[in-house]
């Protein structure tokens, strides 16, 4: 089979659909982590009123620095994989 052959087999539509996929499913990560931090912090804010704990106050540092860092690695990683995916469809479209 000749690569003109193979060219034609490669349905860009479905590249671009999986792409769009992978974009909704990032944003859903990143709400789902937000979502996730907001619930933990309110757990420990009641927790620190209910009981006049210090120490769950100072769970609130991981909390409020790890989320971001976990939002933006999902941000980078699966976006990454987003732009991958439509410039590798692009260049077989281009071909």
């Amino acid at each position: 089979m000749t690569t003109a052959a193979l060219t034609h087999r490669i349905n860009i539509g479905a590249a671009n659909r999986v792409a769009s996929t992978i974009r909704t499913f990032k944003w859903v990560v990143i709400a789902m982590e937000t979502l996730t931090a907001l619930l933990i912090l309110a757990i420990l804010g009641n927790i620190q009123s209910s009981t006049g704990s210090q120490l769950a106050g100072y769970l609130w540092i991981p909390v409020l620095i790890g989320t971001p860092i976990a939002a933006i690695t999902s941000w980078v990683m699966l976006g990454w994989f987003e732009h991958t995916l439509r410039l590798l469809a692009k260049i077989a479209d281009a071909s």
